[in-house]
């Protein structure tokens, strides 16, 4: 818990616009954060199986498998964030910094977790969620270019 309230800090301090995108994805686009993340969760264990019986693929098997829990991590993490920015706002204090509200986001998202029986589909959910706003806002170059500013003229160059 102490790990993910770090990596929080972290992922606030250093990628606050990514983590913007990510937290406005999980509410803009459930559906296809959701479908995403799903398909992340199932579907590269399958590939990294896949890939281990094609023998010359193997260290991209290896790579995926890394990948795999540092990403269902970093997803509930994500999600742990946006819980925060919701308390926050829900006790009218949205003025506090991220760097307060995320890692009690997080503190919050464990404890609900600690519930027997709904905690752990809570945890599952949450990872779902995660994986798939990392998804949208990482490898979509389409949810990049929306939040990236026009490019300039130089008026003197026109004249």
């Amino acid at each position: 818990m102490i790990s993910a309230m770090l990596l929080a800090i972290f992922l606030v301090g250093l990628f606050p616009r990514g983590v913007t995108r990510a937290i406005s994805t999980l509410t803009t686009k459930p559906g296809e954060v959701l479908g995403y993340g799903a398909l992340a969760l199932v579907g590269l264990p399958v590939a990294v199986v896949v890939l281990v019986v094609v023998a010359i693929t193997i260290p991209i098997a290896v790579f995926l498998g890394a990948a795999w829990p540092v990403g269902m991590w970093t997803g509930a993490v994500i999600v742990g964030i946006a819980l925060g920015e919701m308390i926050a706002e829900q006790l009218r204090k949205a003025y506090w910094s991220r760097l307060l509200t995320a890692p009690a986001g997080v503190l919050a998202l464990w404890a609900v977790g600690q519930i027997p029986y709904i905690g752990p589909l809570v945890l599952i959910g949450s990872v779902v969620a995660g994986m798939g706003a990392l998804k949208v806002v990482i490898l979509k170059k389409d949810a990049l270019a929306e939040d990236a500013p026009a490019e300039t003229v130089d008026d003197e160059r026109e004249e």
